[in-house]
């Protein structure tokens, strides 16, 4: 009971840091609707346990800086359906002191399920998880590496696929069959593993643990094949030893394999870093936007660079290849597991005295072409269009070169300049500015010169001069103000120079004030619904097997505390100690309080989740 009662304290402490937070930034944006929300649902395969997490990333007025916010993650009860996400969303923003109305906009995975409550059944604009959306397209691209039931069937963003047995790249596929089997005998033999770490490699220095292909995890298929090519040679020496049998070395792969892997990697690299960009919390959006459009001209080059044949590594570590990069900058690399490669350019496509040495990964080129756009440059669909979607035009159109950005991804994709939609979408956004957003030093316009004609002489008042002190003439609407801000700042020359989004507008903070609070409720949007998968491990770590009695609330505070953490004060004494009354009314009032976590009969899981 003790330990539950600091827990609480704790957890009090720091739900009113949080409220607080949203409560500060409410009274400065006046009006806007300013937070992006992420969140998803998810079940746990071994426990069957449901969770759900939201995650709130805004821009504060008061500094201009990224603040992400985790809500925690706690149990979901009941069908993964439309209303049951939006009823949960819906108690969460409301317990932490937040609105629908705050709601800028959402981001979610590719379920059909989530996507409907974001898409459908909530007014604020809502944009695909781009780490997700690529994570599939590569899925398919490979045909679909995992054993998984086989049929025509929609996969995780709606989207038509034929029998997932047909792949373009069937020896690829056994060939990452093979590999996954192989990281899998290190992690299920103890001696094997034991055998591979100790072995003297002086190329290799220290041994590093193989990295399992889990069809789940973004980007895992690139990490596993990355960490298996910078282990080439500790993987020969182990094959090599005699301490390991014949049915083990029937396991290696051997330098033909490799052959085909290496234009297999050099693909998937660029899908790899966009992946890898929007896991990063605190990005601004436009970042990963210039990330797409160089993806689009990567899969459109007519060759594919590769790391060489079993070549030596260059360089190991941050410092030396930066290093050695400085020092070669015309030499042509390839990094991979932070081990940096000579590498070497391949032909996509046959051309006359140009010939084609990479098949199989031209089929995977293609199939990614294929499904890029239709993932995130669908002209039928504007939630998977970037061009087209609210939440990507906003921040894009406010941002130093977003404009030219915009114009020339239009260009790659060949569709209209989004230039025009992106000023309406900011001017009616404008139109949510409440009158008392209007800083003091700019509401009223300058007093007008003293008329030339009095007023008793004449019966005809020119309502332009008119020498009244009305508010409603020398007072501008929000809206308009906005409207003449926006106008200035997109006639600025320095907007089409790409600069950081949150530094240019600290800058322009005393020059457009109204427009500043609308940079800052835009500027915010998320792209990755990775923040909230991040919530997910801890709530597993917490409700483990032999923890079925343990309260959700209890669940709730543990995850809510660590997410957090970083808000507590120095010393931790200084959190204010509760009475029992007090922990009673904060128990009663958290959300599902009292229920317990043995709810298996009442969790019902979808068939749109990952």
């Amino acid at each position: 009971d003790t330990v539950v009662k600091l827990l609480l304290e704790i957890y009090t402490h720091l739900i009113n840091c949080v409220r607080t937070k949203f409560q500060a930034a409410k009274k400065r944006v006046r009006g806007l609707p300013f937070i992006h929300v992420v969140t998803d649902p998810w079940t746990d395969k071994h426990t069957t346990k449901s969770y759900a997490s939201v995650v709130v990333r805004y821009v504060d007025p008061a500094d201009c800086k990224m603040t992400v916010l985790h809500l925690g993650g706690s149990l979901f009860v009941g069908k993964h359906d439309p209303a049951n996400i939006v009823f949960f969303l819906r108690g969460r923003l409301a317990y932490s002191s937040l609105a629908m109305s705050d709601v800028c906009s959402t981001t979610t995975d590719s379920g059909s399920n989530v996507r409907k409550a974001c898409v459908d059944d909530m007014e604020a604009p809502s944009l695909p998880c781009f780490a997700h959306s690529m994570h599939n397209a590569v899925q398919y691209s490979l045909g679909w590496t995992s054993s998984r039931p086989q049929g025509d069937l929609e996969d995780a963003d709606g989207m038509i696929v034929a029998r997932r047995d047909r792949s373009r790249i069937p020896r690829t596929r056994a060939l990452l069959a093979r590999m996954r089997k192989l990281t899998g005998h290190f992690n299920h033999s103890e001696r094997s593993a034991a055998i591979f770490h100790d072995l003297d490699v002086p190329q290799q220095g220290d041994s590093r643990d193989l990295i399992t292909d889990v069809v789940t995890s973004w980007g895992s298929t690139y990490r596993a094949i990355s960490r298996n090519l910078t282990l080439y040679d500790r993987l020969a020496a182990f094959f090599a030893s005699p301490q390991v049998g014949s049915s083990q070395r029937r396991r290696r792969l051997i330098s033909a394999n490799w052959d085909r892997l290496r234009p297999i990697l050099g693909v998937l690299s660029s899908a790899f870093e966009v992946t890898t960009a929007a896991e990063v919390e605190d990005d601004a959006l436009i970042d990963l936007v210039s990330v797409l459009g160089f993806l689009r001209i990567a899969l459109n080059s007519p060759t594919v660079t590769v790391p060489c044949h079993i070549a030596p590594a260059l360089a190991v570590g941050d410092r030396a290849i930066e290093a050695y990069c400085d020092s070669n900058p015309t030499g042509l690399t390839f990094e991979v597991d932070n081990y940096l490669f000579p590498a070497e350019e391949l032909y996509v496509d046959d051309e006359p005295g140009k010939e084609s040495r990479c098949t199989e990964a031209a089929a995977v080129v293609m199939v990614l072409r294929e499904q890029l756009d239709p993932r995130l440059f669908n002209v039928e669909d504007p939630t998977r269009n970037v061009l087209k979607n609210h939440t990507v035009l906003r921040p894009c159109i406010l941002s130093p070169g977003g404009v030219s950005l915009l114009r020339k991804l239009s260009e790659l994709v060949n569709q209209p300049d989004p230039y025009g939609a992106a000023v309406a979408s900011v001017r009616e956004l404008c139109k949510s500015l409440a009158p008392s957003s209007i800083p003091l030093a700019s509401a009223t316009l300058a007093a007008a010169p003293p008329p030339s004609r009095r007023r008793a002489r004449s019966s005809l008042i020119d309502l332009l001069i008119d020498g009244s002190n009305s508010a409603a003439v020398q007072q501008q609407s929000p809206s308009s103000m906005a409207f003449a801000e926006l106008e200035a700042f997109l006639q600025l020359a320095e907007i089409n120079q790409k600069q950081q989004p949150q530094h240019v507008w600290r800058g322009y903070k005393e020059q457009f004030p109204v427009l500043y609070l609308v940079a800052c409720c835009s500027i915010g949007a998320v792209a990755s619904s990775a923040a909230s998968e991040r919530d997910f491990p801890t709530a597993g770590a917490v409700m483990r097997k032999n923890s079925t009695r343990l309260l959700p609330q209890q669940l709730e505070m543990q995850c809510f505390i660590h997410d957090n953490v970083d808000l507590l004060p120095t010393p931790i004494e200084a959190v204010p100690a509760m009475t029992n009354q007090q922990a009673n009314q904060v128990r009663a009032a958290m959300p599902m309080a009292g229920r317990q976590q043995d709810l298996e009969d009442d969790i019902n899981t979808s068939a749109d989740e990952e």
